[in-house]
C-alpha cells in the first residue's frame, strides 16, 4: 500500500511518529505538498493535515483566492478519479492564524467535501466540526487518539535539567510550553500564576511568540519586550521566547513539576500528550478534545477563561504533588495513546 501525506516531518514529532507507524504497518509513504501538487504517482490514499499548508508557500503567493481553491479542487479530483481515498485529520476547527477567514472556511469545506474519511482525536471533535461545517455530517469518521511524544523523549534528571535552565532546586515549576499564540492565553496564564498562594512558585514559559495580527509598530515593540524578558533574570519567572529545538524539549519538561495550559480556545493540544509522555501532571481548560486527551492521566481541568477556577484546580494538583514524591506511572496512558493503534484504525477503515 502507498500513501501520500501532504506535509513533511518538521520540528513537531507528531508527523515523524505517524510515518514510523505507517512504515511498521508495511505502508510506503511519500510526503509533502510538492508531491501532492506535482507528482504523477498515484497513491492508494492521500492523508491531509493542516489544509492551510497547501497554499502557504511560494507557488500560491500571487494567486487569487478563487484560483487557489480551483487548483486544490482540481488536484483532489485528479486523485479521486484515480481511485485514491482522501483522508483528513482534523487538528483544528480553523487555522490558528488566518488572514482570510472566509477563504479558509471555503478551503476546509472543500477538503471535507472531498474526504472519504475524517480522523478525529476525540468524539467531541466530530460534534464541534458538525456545528462549523454541516458537510461533516455526511462523512465517515474514526476517532484515533493523539499519540505520544516518545520520539523526542530523553530521560533527564530534574536537578540536571534545572541547572541547565538556571532554575533553583527548591522551586515549584509550572511550565507553559509551545508556540505563544493569542489563543494560548499567555496573559491569562500569568494572571493565574500571580494568584497562586505558593511561596516557591516559578513560571517557566518556553516557545516562539506569534506576532500574527499585530501591526508593524506593535510587532517591533513586542519583539523588544520579549528580547528583554529572555535576558532578564526574574525571581519567579523565566522566559525562553524563541523556537525550541527538539533536543531541548526534554530539558523543559524534566525541569517542571506540572504543565499548565491557558488556552482560550482550541480543539486539540499536543502539549497534553507531551506532558503525559514525560510523566508530568497537567492543568487545562475544559475545551475541545483536551479532557479526552488527558484520560488515564494525572490532570485537573478548569472552566475556560475562569481565573478563580484555574487557580483552585491548580491548587488541587499542588496538594496532590505534596504527598506524591515519586514519578507518576504513565504506562496506562501510553498504552491507550500509541501510534500503532492510531494507524491501525485508519487502515482498518480504508479496507472497509
Amino acid at each position: 500500500m502507498l500513501g501520500l501525506i501532504t506535509i513533511s516531518p518538521g520540528s513537531n514529532s507528531y508527523m515523524v511518529s505517524l510515518l514510523e507507524a505507517y512504515k511498521n504497518h508495511n505502508v510506503d509513504i511519500i510526503c509533502d505538498k510538492h508531491n501532492f501538487f506535482y507528482s504523477n504517482i498515484i497513491p492508494d490514499f492521500v492523508h491531509i493535515h493542516w489544509p492551510e499548508m497547501l497554499y502557504n508557500w511560494f507557488p500560491f503567493m500571487e494567486k487569487s483566492t478563487n484560483d487557489k481553491l480551483k487548483i486544490i479542487s482540481d488536484r483532489l479530483n485528479w486523485y479521486k478519479n484515480n481511485n485514491a481515498k482522501i483522508i483528513f485529520t482534523v487538528h483544528n476547527i480553523e487555522p490558528h492564524e488566518s488572514l482570510n477567514k472566509n477563504f479558509d472556511n471555503q478551503l476546509y469545506n472543500l477538503i471535507i467535501f472531498n474526504s472519504d474519511i475524517l480522523v478525529h482525536h476525540c468524539n467531541e471533535s466530530i460534534e464541534v466540526m458538525k456545528k462549523n461545517y454541516p458537510v461533516v455530517s455526511e462523512k465517515k469518521h474514526i476517532v484515533a487518539n493523539h499519540g505520544d511524544y516518545l520520539f523526542d523523549y530523553i530521560k533527564i534528571d530534574k536537578k540536571k535539567a534545572r541547572e541547565l535552565l538556571g532554575i533553583g532546586p527548591d522551586k515549584f515549576v509550572i511550565l507553559n510550553f509551545g508556540q505563544q499564540r493569542k489563543n494560548k492565553g499567555l496573559t491569562f496564564t500569568e494572571k493565574v500564576f500571580k494568584e497562586l498562594p505558593i511561596n516557591s512558585k516559578f513560571l517557566l514559559t518556553a516557545g516562539i511568540y506569534s506576532f500574527a495580527g499585530l501591526s508593524n509598530v506593535k510587532k517591533y515593540q513586542t519583539l523588544l519586550i520579549n528580547s528583554i524578558k529572555n535576558k532578564v533574570i526574574f525571581k519567579r519567572k523565566k522566559f525562553v521566547l524563541r523556537p525550541i529545538k527538539q533536543n531541548e524539549i526534554p530539558n523543559f519538561f524534566s525541569a517542571c513539576d506540572l504543565v499548565f495550559l491557558g488556552h482560550q480556545s482550541g480543539l486539540n493540544s499536543g502539549i497534553i500528550s507531551m506532558a503525559a509522555t514525560y510523566s508530568k501532571p497537567v492543568i487545562f481548560p475544559n475545551i475541545g478534545c483536551f479532557a479526552s486527551q488527558a484520560e488515564n492521566w494525572v490532570s485537573e481541568k478548569y472552566r475556560v477563561a475562569d481565573i478563580n477556577d484555574a487557580v483552585a484546580n491548580t491548587m488541587v494538583m499542588y496538594s496532590k504533588l505534596l504527598s506524591h514524591n515519586e514519578i507518576f506511572d504513565n504506562s496506562k496512558w501510553l498504552s491507550s495513546n500509541n501510534w500503532m493503534t492510531h494507524v491501525e484504525k485508519i487502515l482498518s477503515c480504508l479496507r472497509t
